[in-house]
């Protein structure tokens, strides 16, 4: 299992929504989205996409939003690009390199942090 770190800026005058993601590395890749609940951290699947507002952006970051990125077929290994195509409701797919990296002193993370899409 990989995690997706990113920023997504949206520069048009009109919102926009993510509504999928997918890699030839993972055999399913889901939005999600990290919050607490009596005290507890949580994870779970973002429903309707996640909207990027006119003029704005979303961080995609740890304990908050991010993308799932299961069934890999190997692991990942540090260093590594990652292709990732996103699907926005509202315009074409944009496809992304992530880098994979060490977060937490764990492996298998990905860190894409400064990536900035229209």
């Amino acid at each position: 299992m990989g995690v997706g770190y990113m920023v997504i800026t949206n520069n048009g005058e009109q919102d926009i929504t993510l509504v999928s993601a997918e890699s030839p590395r993972a055999g399913h890749v889901s939005i999600h989205e990290t919050y607490e609940h009596e005290g507890l951290m949580r994870m779970q699947r973002v429903s309707g996409g996640l909207t990027i507002p006119a003029g704005g952006t979303v961080e995609l970051k740890p304990h908050g939003y991010h993308l799932m990125l299961e069934q890999l077929a190997e692991p990942l290994t540090e260093g590594e690009l990652v292709s990732v195509r996103l699907g926005f409701d509202a315009l074409e797919d944009v496809t992304v390199e992530l880098k994979v990296q060490p977060l937490d002193g764990t492996q298998g993370k990905m860190n894409h942090s400064g990536m900035h899409h229209h």
